[in-house]
């Protein structure tokens, strides 16, 4: 079994607490152990507080690494916006001695320090690493039939030369991880464009137009159900769906599908867009 520390993040934690249930179930049956991780706090997120204050983000990511480092494993967070300031913080200070030492001041009125010892995964390339054979020997119920919207989300695959996960512009690893399932992921237009999320709260009907334009693209494409790997993306289209919604599903719980675990047992009726009697 390999181990890693557990950062599920605010969002799924407070809000979505069934994409981690999901997450643990298919996690424990690939034999991946998560250690729980105390004390930690928002990652902190990269679109609010990374433009305000860059010193602080870093800071508050870098508190978060240093809990996993003295738990001597890998972090693994579910959310493609913790990942993005968790792994960028990660690489900025495993670079630059003098901004290690600034943040390591900062932290040490916590008694905390930043050594960089460890790496930050995203589950995806968690999935990717253990492989689809070893993946395909837990599959009971194959997604065949399946036409996916696949949707990476902006922080996943962005900046590539911190992420390097994907090609930023032409990414292909939910895809493939939808293939390894049975599913067969759609060609759309607008697959890169932001879901609008972020901007909700802020200016809505942009945020909104954004949303429709790739709604519209997906079912253009003949696409049944919506797959992201991002729980923000996953409250976009959860929850502002209008006309004829598509079901949405967060990656490991279509993986969980496929593993034969029941709706019930992921809390899929938590949904807004109902997946009853919609391939599974």
């Amino acid at each position: 079994m390999t181990n890693y520390a557990f950062y599920p993040g605010c969002l799924i934690s407070t809000r979505l607490p069934f994409l981690e249930k999901a997450s643990r179930l298919v996690l424990g049956e690939l034999d991946v152990g998560l250690k729980e991780l105390r004390g930690y706090s928002c990652c902190a997120d990269p679109i609010i507080l990374k433009p305000l204050s860059y010193d602080s983000w870093l800071a508050v990511a870098a508190r978060n690494i240093a809990i996993a480092e003295d738990e001597e494993m890998d972090l693994l967070t579910l959310c493609n916006g913790c990942f993005c300031s968790l792994n960028e913080a990660n690489h900025v200070l495993k670079k630059d001695g003098k901004k290690k030492e600034e943040v390591n001041e900062i932290l040490k009125e916590v008694d905390r320090e930043f050594k960089g010892t460890i790496d930050v995964l995203h589950v995806v390339q968690l999935m990717q690493e253990i492989g689809q054979e070893r993946i395909s020997q837990k599959m009971e119920k194959p997604a065949n039939g399946l036409r996916v919207g696949a949707h990476h989300g902006c922080h996943l695959i962005r900046p590539r030369e911190v992420a390097q996960i994907d090609d930023k512009r032409r990414p292909t690893i939910l895809d493939e991880l939808v293939r390894w399932i049975g599913a067969e992921p759609v060609e759309y237009a607008e697959d890169l464009l932001c879901c609008g999320g972020g901007l909700m709260g802020v200016d809505e009907k942009t945020g909104a137009s954004m949303l429709t334009s790739i709604l519209d693209k997906m079912h253009s494409a003949g696409a049944t159900h919506i797959v992201t790997p991002c729980p923000y993306c996953f409250v976009q289209f959860d929850y502002r769906q209008k006309e004829n919604p598509l079901p949405v599903l967060y990656l490991m719980e279509l993986y969980g599908l496929s593993m034969g675990f029941s709706p019930d047992e992921m809390g899929l009726k938590h949904h807004r867009t109902k997946t009853e009697d919609r391939g599974f």
